[in-house]
């Protein structure tokens, strides 16, 4: 992982912020995208009936790596919330689970 310490955190937009559609994972959504220097990230967290998490994903040419880098299992509804889980992970970027 790069060194982000020093750089500044961007919000870049909500992504999600609705019900997944009907079927067995349908259930709140929220995800954020975040700039920090050259680096994208996605926030990402879900609640529905086989889970509750957050994670952050690296943006890769505007495309998800699905490899989460860090998650825990608590829905964040908003991009404030999002914004201080990435900065926990940004100064700490060993897995939580």
């Amino acid at each position: 992982m790069v060194d982000t310490s020093k750089m500044m955190m961007k919000f870049a937009g909500v992504v999600h912020d609705d019900k997944a559609p009907e079927g067995p994972l349908r259930g709140a959504r929220f995800a954020s995208n975040w700039r920090v220097g050259d680096h994208h990230f996605r926030v990402s967290s879900v609640e529905n009936e086989q889970t509750t998490e957050t994670m952050v994903f690296r943006l890769i040419g505007g495309k998800v790596d699905y490899f989460d880098l860090w998650a825990d299992h608590e829905f964040r509804s908003n991009a404030s919330q999002h914004g201080k889980f990435l900065q926990e992970f940004l100064e700490n970027p060993d897995p939580k689970d």
